[in-house]
């Protein structure tokens, strides 16, 4: 019994972490993409717009022609997936260790702009967007992410290659209405 009321107690006061550091004021503006030892430079908007209207601005013109169309829309269509998981459980989710060794993996890929693990802060944005009422999307974990992004794109190539965006495990964050 003890030990069920500090899980919940640890349970409770790292969702309030999560929620009293990373408050919109905090969330990502700008995405960095490392190339070699260039640095680039997309601001979230210009994705946002990408994802919510179909447009490409000017500033992402200068990433998206590097891509076919079909690979443009696969993006598209990933980051505006509705995913209906509750915050509760994707803080349990993102516990399992399986779930954390790919989270830090992930965070090898996605950096805090001075080159640290994302993997806090990518926790944190999963758990923050799945408090929103109703679906999320991976568009609203972007917005979420407690700093700017910085995208090493060598290593996301090597990991996720262009065209394996249809393979990612949907099934890891879907979740039946009845569970």
């Amino acid at each position: 019994m003890i030990r069920q009321i500090a899980e919940r107690a640890g349970f409770l006061l790292g969702i309030g972490a999560v929620i009293l550091t990373a408050s919109p004021a905090w969330a990502a503006e700008r995405i960095y993409l490392e190339v070699g030892p260039l640095l680039f430079s997309l601001s979230v908007e210009s994705l946002e717009t990408f994802v919510q209207e179909g447009k490409i601005t000017q500033e992402l013109a200068r990433y998206a022609n590097r891509f076919d169309r079909q690979t443009q829309e696969q993006l598209r269509q990933a980051l505006q997936r509705p995913y209906e998981m509750d915050e509760v459980t994707m803080y349990r989710l993102t516990e399992i260790p399986v779930v954390v060794d790919f989270l830090q993996g992930l965070g090898e890929v996605i950096n805090t702009p001075s080159g640290i693990n994302g993997f806090y802060a990518i926790r944190s944005a999963l758990v923050l967007a799945a408090a929103q009422e109703g679906s999320w999307t991976l568009m609203d974990v972007i917005r979420q992410f407690p700093t700017d992004i910085r995208i090493d794109t060598q290593l996301a190539m090597q990991r996720f290659p262009v065209g394996s965006l249809e393979s990612v495990p949907y099934s890891l964050l879907e979740q039946s209405p009845n569970s």
